[in-house]
């Protein structure tokens, strides 16, 4: 039976169609507006939530913060606006880390609108005909999916956000990634927490990460994991991290740590830990790993200790203080940090002061200090001695007795340090002490730039050694070696001087302004000098005195006030082809010196160029 208009029930659908078509075109623009104020609101609360985490301590705050918001300079939504894009164009996207941002914001948007949309779904639902009900419940239940999943994916990325990719920098700095099992003896409130990775350090304070593994968090008020530092070096297994917070840690005894144990603390200003116990604040024995970071370790009163102490293994020290070490009664000098045994690592970005010695570097340790500040000792900053070896780079060694001091046979690599405004010198080598000194500045000492004595016999090359009170570079007793492409200018006495029995090789020196001569040879010494320019000195390009008797080759000697080269009293050796220019005498020869010139070139001098009163 054929029907005209339709019925009832089909006005009632079409009329529900255009019913909802009014709603959702009229409130869909609500729907994204009130959806993006909620997002916004929703992830300020978030990240103020994760910053006030931060500043409680909490480990998995900053990698959270970072991971779920971006980590600059390019954040998710730079990219996708193209307010910023990396050099490494779609491959920086592509990032695990980043993919993982994408996915966890557009998941929390999308539970957000989820969220905003249920009401409207609901109304819609109970006025919309059956073939369009289909696909609103399909929607809602799309959109309700996304709460579970946005949550899922926030609960799991404050955890596993680590694994993913570089995140900011937290309160201490990535170690070793084993993650260690706690003994029984070990209370629950230790803490797993994934490893970071580490971003290249800076001048101090380096940057810090998360630490990685078992970690115990103490704070000096004794409220943390352990009342005290010493029940958490007990307790604490290996490879653990112990986390000090900002305070002072007094010790009652002086603390011995056998196990593989990492200490981070809030920085070397406002972590300290402190003894007056006999021997040492903290010693470090075994195979290491040992570590430790943003502390301060000081000795208090007058009994005789080192502050810190490692006897073998291998360390790891950043942004640490040592401070307060003192001997008595005038034993062997006591140290901010002593390395012995068979000590390897790096000690880097760390203060040593207010000790008699800074840094001790003994028997067969080697580790590579750099960029540390070993300053305002009673006696040295570095000291090498027995047979250390090892790297020593860009330290700051000023304010004391002697910069840096190598001895015994001790071989270490000095490499572009400061050593200034010393009591006496800069770098000094005793006994048979070797190894390289290289770029290294020493100037403005009270005595001289480098000074080598006994049977001492490195290499010096491309050092600055200017403005000292005495001579640039000094040689005495029998020491030797090479002294190559040095710069010795505007010292008090010479720029590079030989005494007693020493012998060293001396090319490529620039030897200029100082106040005497520019090389000087006196008692007994000898060797070779070659190459060098030795000009506009006070008195002589070179000057040889007493049985002086060096082999001199192809040096330049020019402008000099006196002689380009002086022999007097009973010198000799030979003087080969060398250019003495602009002086007042060329070459002087004392009547009871006795040279060997050959084929030199003397000419423009204002008195002679050759002045030989043998003849």
């Amino acid at each position: 039976m054929n029907r005209e208009g339709g019925s009832a029930t089909d006005v009632s659908r079409a009329q529900s169609h255009d019913t909802q078509d009014e709603v959702f075109g009229k409130y869909g623009c609500a729907v994204l507006i009130i959806a993006s104020v909620l997002f916004a609101v929703q992830r300020f609360i978030l990240f103020s939530w994760l910053l006030y985490q931060a500043s409680l301590g909490r480990a998995f705050a900053p990698s959270a913060a970072e991971f779920l918001f971006g980590n600059p300079p390019y954040t998710l939504t730079d990219i996708l606006l193209g307010l910023e894009f990396p050099d490494e164009g779609l491959l920086y996207l592509l990032q695990p880390h980043n993919l993982a941002i994408a996915v966890t914001q557009a998941a929390h948007f999308g539970l957000t609108i989820g969220l905003v949309y249920i009401p409207f779904f609901l109304f819609g639902k109970a006025r919309t005909s059956p073939r369009y009900r289909a696909w609103f419940r399909a929607a809602g239940c799309l959109f309700a999916l996304a709460i579970p999943v946005s949550v899922a994916l926030l609960t799991w990325t404050c955890w596993a956000s680590p694994f993913l990719g570089p995140t900011v920098a937290s309160r201490t700095p990535a170690a070793s990634s084993t993650i260690a099992t706690a003994p029984t003896s070990a209370p629950e409130p230790m803490e797993t927490i994934p490893p970071l990775s580490t971003a290249s350090s800076t001048p101090a304070p380096p940057p810090r990460a998360t630490p990685s593994g078992i970690v115990v968090w103490m704070e000096a008020d004794g409220s943390g994991d352990y009342a005290t530092l010493e029940e958490a070096v007990q307790n604490a297994p290996g490879t653990a991290a112990v986390v000090l917070g900002p305070g002072t840690y007094r010790l009652d005894r002086r603390l011995t740590i056998d196990k593989s144990l990492r200490l981070y603390g809030a920085g070397m200003g406002d972590t300290q830990i402190v003894s007056e116990a006999e021997g040492y604040v903290v010693r470090f024995i075994g195979d290491g790993p040992f570590a430790a970071e943003g502390i301060e370790f000081r000795h208090q009163g007058g009994a005789e200790a080192d502050s810190v102490v490692v006897e073998g293994g291998e360390v790891a020290f950043a942004d640490c203080s040592f401070a307060g070490a003192v001997s008595v009664n005038g034993n062997e000098p006591r140290a901010g940090l002593r390395l012995q045994g068979g000590t390897v690592g790096a000690i880097h970005d760390c203060v040593a002061t207010a000790n008699e010695v800074g840094v001790v570097v003994t028997e067969q340790a080697g580790p590579t200090l750099e960029r540390n500040v070993c300053a305002q000792n009673d006696l040295v900053g570095i000291v090498y001695r027995g047979s250390a070896g090892g790297v020593a780079r860009e330290n700051q060694c000023s304010h004391q007795l002697w910069g840096i001091l190598v001895s015994q046979h001790a071989q270490p690599l000095l490499d572009a340090n400061v050593c200034t405004n010393n009591l006496n010198y800069g770098i000094t080598y005793h006994d048979n002490a070797a190894g390289v000194a290289q770029r290294n500045e020493c100037s403005a000492n009270g005595d001289f730039g480098i000074e080598l004595q006994d049977q001492a016999q490195p290499t010096l090359e491309g050092n600055t050694c200017a403005n000292n009170e005495g001579s640039g570079i000094l040689y005495v007793d029998s020491a030797a070696g090479v002294a190559r492409l040095n710069k010795c200018s505007a010292n008090g006495s010479h720029g590079i001087e030989v005494k007693d029995d020493a012998r060293p090789t001396l090319e490529g020196n620039v030897c200029s302004g100082n106040a005497e001569a520019g090389l000087f040879y006196g008692g007994n010494a000898s060797g070779v000098a070659r190459g060098n320019e030795c000009s506009d000195n006070g008195l002589h390009g070179i000057g040889l005195q007493d049985q002086a008797h060096p082999t001199l080759e192809e040096n330049v000697c020019a402008r000099n006030k006196e002689c380009g080269i002086m022999y007097f009293d009973t010198t000799g050796g030979v003087a080969r082809r060398n250019e003495c220019s602009g002086n007042r005498w060329g070459i002087y020869v004392a009547e009871t010196a006795d040279p060997s010139l050959m084929d030199n070139n003397c000419h423009d001098n204002t008195s002679r160029d050759i002045w030989d009163k043998r003849s």
